[in-house]
């Protein structure tokens, strides 16, 4: 049985950032693993909002999206820290962590 890409993705098999120093990486990721409590500085994440209307912006700001200026519901803010543990699934194309955070982005396939 052939292996397709979700499966491949989803085991790490095209690889992964290991991450945990500030700054940003760029590159198409599928996941992110938080390894220890993380909060972000940037995410550029295409799917998020979609069913609203979003831009797919996550910053500390709210944007807005066709008229309608998002509320700090509709967005992940730099305030915002994910526990350890935690894998969030998605197509991010930026991701930036604040001081003591850790995460392994996982490289889509």
């Amino acid at each position: 049985m052939a292996t397709n890409n979700i499966e491949k993705q989803s085991f790490g098999q095209a690889g992964a950032t290991y991450l945990k120093s500030t700054g940003d990486i760029e590159g198409q990721f599928c996941a992110i693993t938080i390894i220890a409590a993380t909060k972000f500085t940037t995410l550029t994440w295409n799917e998020l909002n979609k069913s609203r209307g979003g831009s797919g912006w996550i910053s500390s700001t709210a944007p807005s999206v066709a008229g309608e200026t998002l509320t700090g519901a509709d967005t992940i803010g730099s305030s915002d820290e994910f526990p350890a543990g935690v894998t969030i699934y998605g197509e991010f194309s930026k991701i930036g962590i604040a001081a003591g955070g850790i995460i392994l982005a996982y490289h889509a396939a």
